[in-house]
């Protein structure tokens, strides 16, 4: 079987091709890793989300014990206990 030889134009397009291929894994890994690293910040996020929403439900009950259902103003600082509440609460 004879052997032939690629010009020097089809020898330069797969050369061109394999650089692009290349260069085209190279930012896919990249990206990945930067998606990894996003992934990782976004699972720390959420933990600190849930960690906070635990710690408000437990002052939230803690309050509630403390001054029954009401409503706070965090401007004045003030409690204005509900309607059902202030019924519970026996006048002195």
């Amino acid at each position: 079987m004879e052997t032939k030889k690629l010009t020097a134009e089809e020898i330069s397009k797969i050369q061109t091709i394999q650089e692009s291929t290349r260069s085209s894994l190279l930012a896919l890994g990249e990206l990945e890793i930067r998606a990894n690293d996003i992934n990782t910040q976004k699972a720390s996020i959420f933990k600190s989300l849930e960690s906070l929403r635990e710690e408000e439900q437990a002052l939230a009950k803690q309050l509630s014990d403390t001054y029954g259902d009401g409503t706070i103003d965090l401007t004045t600082g003030e409690f204005t206990p509900s309607a059902s509440t202030e019924e519970e609460t026996p006048e002195a």
